[in-house]
This record gives C-alpha cells, sequence and structure tokens, in this order.
C-alpha cells in the first residue's frame, strides 16, 4: 500500500519499483531519488496506484428550509482512519467541502470510534445506574413508629409534645 498524508488516504499498490523488493531496500535513501525510481516503475508499467482502500465518511450537509424542504449546500468526504486507530479519542479534523466542481469552504469535523464491546460496557453501566436510582426511590418512607428504616425528622406535632 502507499500511503498519502495530504488526504489521510491509503492507496492499493500493484508491482514494485525496481530494487525495491529487498527488506530494507528504501530505508534511508532521498525522498527524491524515491520518487524518480516511482516515475520510472510508473512509466515502464511496473507500478500502479490502485484504489483508495482507506474507509472514508461521507458527509453532506443540507439547509433546512421551512415549509420548501432541504436545501444542498455542499458535500465532503473525511478518512476515519485517525478516528478508528485512536478508539475512545476525539479526533477533530478540518475537511473541503464542494458543490459540484467549485470549493465551498471548510468543514471542522469532530468524530470518535468506540468500539463496540466499550459501548455494550457503557449502556451496561447506564442500566445499574439507573436500577440503583430506581431501588433508591423505592425505599419504604420512614414513618414516626420506626418502620422505614431512614431518618425521620418530627413533626410540629411532635415537637410540641416533646417540649
Amino acid at each position: 500500500t502507499a500511503y498519502d498524508p495530504c488526504t489521510a488516504s491509503e492507496y492499493a499498490c500493484f508491482g514494485t519499483p525496481e530494487g525495491w523488493a529487498a527488506e530494507g531496500a528504501t530505508k534511508g535513501r532521498d525522498p527524491e531519488s524515491l520518487l524518480v525510481d516511482l516515475g520510472v516503475a510508473i512509466e515502464a508499467g511496473r507500478f500502479a496506484l490502485g484504489t483508495v482502500i482507506t474507509p472514508r465518511l461521507m458527509i453532506r450537509v443540507y439547509n433546512k428550509l421551512p415549509g420548501v424542504g432541504d436545501e444542498f449546500l455542499c458535500a465532503a468526504q473525511a478518512s476515519v482512519s485517525s478516528a478508528l486507530s485512536n478508539h475512545g479519542v476525539l479526533s477533530r479534523e478540518w475537511v473541503c467541502a464542494t458543490r459540484g466542481d467549485r470549493d465551498a469552504g471548510q468543514l471542522l469535523i469532530e468524530m470518535k470510534f468506540r468500539r463496540k464491546q466499550d459501548m455494550l460496557a457503557a449502556a451496561r453501566l447506564k442500566e445499574a445506574k439507573k436500577q440503583a436510582k430506581l431501588s433508591r426511590s423505592a425505599t419504604p418512607l420512614a414513618t414516626p413508629g420506626g418502620g422505614g428504616g431512614g431518618a425521620v425528622s418530627p413533626t410540629i406535632d411532635q415537637r410540641a409534645r416533646m417540649a
């Protein structure tokens, strides 16, 4: 695969430039000479970039118009690789939005990837807290005669009798 840091995209690759097959063959080499090798291999038909294999999030932005419907404003794509590799961490990214063939500005998006097991654990914890709250609210109220088990403030009548 080949990674493009400008678009945060990974591409499938077909073939290998001459001399790159050995382990560590490109280590320590000047980036310019590597680009020359790539160019030669592409021209000779020994190397080709394939499709983008990085998962991408498609974003469409609409303006809601009451009584009329939704007006399409722009679209954008964002690589989700940073969110996938840092599960549970909020990832912020500026993406270029387009409308047709024109640049429509930039969007700041925030995304977070959560593993299914983390989501299930969070749901169980939320349910346990809900059940604990329900069981606390279902505790019988204390009565002056003792039966409820909770602390009781004396009523006005009881205070008058105490005095």
